[in-house]
């Protein structure tokens, strides 16, 4: 009966110890967007990335701001590398440079990504863009409550590519214009 007792604590200890450790208070990656400057600006792996690329001299932060300024979002996410390499699916050769945010209000789908793509990758990195959007209207649709982003998805974005760019941006809950969203988006890559 006491070994139950003893074995039992042990248990317990072992549970709360677990718990403390998986419920730990780390940095929180939601930041308040208010000022629309503080979309990230990332590299690829200079070891992989082509340095001759013609996005590379492109500010991809500024393309980010630029189109921000048009597509306002509040409370976002800065477009980082698990973003780009997991969820776009993209490697450090397709690309030299990104930027953007992307809405985390959960009924918000809107999104700015830029990609400042590697010599010869801008059509591969925009069916990228286009396969993640297509994603992000079927993961909305799972949900009858999300169907305003489901449905900003569908019909208010701009995917365009150029200059060696490529972007893709949703209007959020907060662009009252997205003709002029769509306007800063091609102007970019004109």
């Amino acid at each position: 009966m006491k070994l139950n007792k003893i074995f039992a604590l042990v248990i317990s200890c072992a549970l709360v110890a677990g718990m403390l450790v998986g419920c730990g208070g780390g940095d929180s990656k939601v930041e308040d967007n208010s000022n629309n400057s503080q979309a990230e600006t990332n590299s690829g792996d200079a070891s992989t990335a082509d340095p001759a690329a013609p996005a590379a001299d492109v500010d991809v932060q500024g393309a980010a701001d630029a189109i921000l300024a048009a597509n306002p979002m509040s409370a976002t996410l800065a477009v980082d590398n698990n973003i780009v390499s997991l969820e776009l699916g993209l490697d450090a050769d397709s690309y030299t440079a990104y930027a953007g945010a992307i809405a985390q209000d959960q009924n918000d789908s809107g999104r700015v990504i830029v990609i400042a793509c590697a010599e010869g990758q801008e059509k591969a990195v925009s069916d990228a863009l286009e396969a993640y959007r297509q994603n992000q209207v079927t993961f909305f649709g799972n949900y009858p409550e999300f169907a305003d982003a489901q449905a900003r998805l569908e019909n208010d974005y701009a995917l365009v590519s150029g200059n060696g760019l490529a972007i893709l941006t949703v209007a959020s809950n907060e662009c009252s214009d997205v003709s002029a969203m769509t306007a800063a988006a091609e102007k970019l890559v004109k």
